[in-house]
């Protein structure tokens, strides 16, 4: 990277964020863009643009740009602005990891423990003692098995779960007790007692959860989506959880978001509406990745997080 290099950051509220990443050891040049239209403005003299979101439809006209550092795990919209072939396009692979823990650890437990019934009886004054289960007891399945999902698959490990996982290749030794590949998702999903999604968005996982898959879990399972609303069809889920086949899901992310208010899940039996708020962004742990692949990059070194556009992540 050259010392003279035009590095734009466009990010809504970007002070915590440069501060962050001063803080995590760049001292190099930094140009700033608080809305699209400054970004857009800049981006014919940048190089290199760290950014959550493209600050235009189609960036194939900036050609100065070779290096786009997102500040998301996810890439479709990235993958859909017209980037050239030769510009890098690189994601956060370790900043999301420990949130999504933490929240899919809340909501299996909750399933698990019956908070819903635990609720409702408080809410009718009435006293409902009961013999919760153990999470400890389950066999969870995990469906997307990069960094986020070893996160999520080491939590459930320290609390006894036996993890099972899904993804396009094996993985190396890890937590998991058993690994499957897509042309064994039937074994994969009838041996389980709860399914966390974690899928990327592309054409192979587009649609798949719907009746059919969903069917192939035992009857009484859990499901959690927190990777991309495009891996569900929504509109099968709510009588699989009125038939009690699905016994409790919860849903993170969602084809169209906000979820428009007159949207069937709100209403679902035993469903978990939450606003993608499972890991969000957070400025310090994003700012120690942009920071040590600006290091690599000035150094030559290869860049973690660099999306294979074919693959789609």
């Amino acid at each position: 990277m050259d010392a003279m290099e035009r590095i734009l950051l466009f990010r809504e509220n970007p002070a915590p964020f440069v501060s962050a990443l001063r803080a995590a050891g760049y001292r190099g040049p930094l140009t700033v863009a608080e809305s699209r239209e400054d970004a857009v403005a800049l981006l014919a003299e940048a190089e290199v643009l760290i950014a959550m979101r493209p600050p235009a439809d189609d960036l194939s006209r900036f050609t100065r740009l070779r290096w786009v550092q997102t500040l998301s795990a996810g890439v479709d919209r990235w993958l859909g602005a017209g980037l050239g072939e030769k510009v890098r396009l690189t994601r956060l692979v370790e900043a999301f990891g420990p949130a999504m823990a933490e929240h899919v650890l809340l909501v299996l437990l909750a399933a698990v423990k019956g908070l819903t019934g635990l609720q409702a009886a408080q809410a009718a004054h009435r006293w409902a003692p009961a013999r919760p289960a153990l999470l400890r007891e389950k066999r969870v399945g995990v469906a997307g098995y990069g960094a986020i999902g070893r996160a999520v698959g080491q939590a459930l490990h320290g609390l006894g779960v036996e993890v099972w996982t899904l993804s396009s290749r094996l993985p190396g030794p890890g937590p998991q007790r058993r690994a499957f590949t897509p042309d064994r998702l039937e074994a994969f999903l009838s041996g389980l007692d709860a399914l966390v999604s974690i899928l990327p968005k592309t054409a192979a996982t587009t649609g798949m959860w719907n009746r059919r898959t969903l069917q192939m879990l035992p009857r009484g399972a859990i499901f959690v989506n927190v990777g991309r609303g495009s891996a569900l069809v929504e509109e099968d889920l709510p009588p699989l959880l009125a038939s009690g086949h699905i016994a409790f899901a919860a849903l993170d992310v969602f084809s169209t978001e906000p979820l428009p208010r007159d949207n069937p899940l709100w209403d679902a039996p035993n469903l978990l509406v939450t606003p993608h708020v499972s890991a969000p962004t957070r400025d310090r742990e994003a700012a120690r990745e942009v920071a040590e692949n600006l290091r690599r990059d000035a150094e030559g070194r290869p860049l973690p997080g660099t999306v294979d556009r074919e693959r789609g992540y």
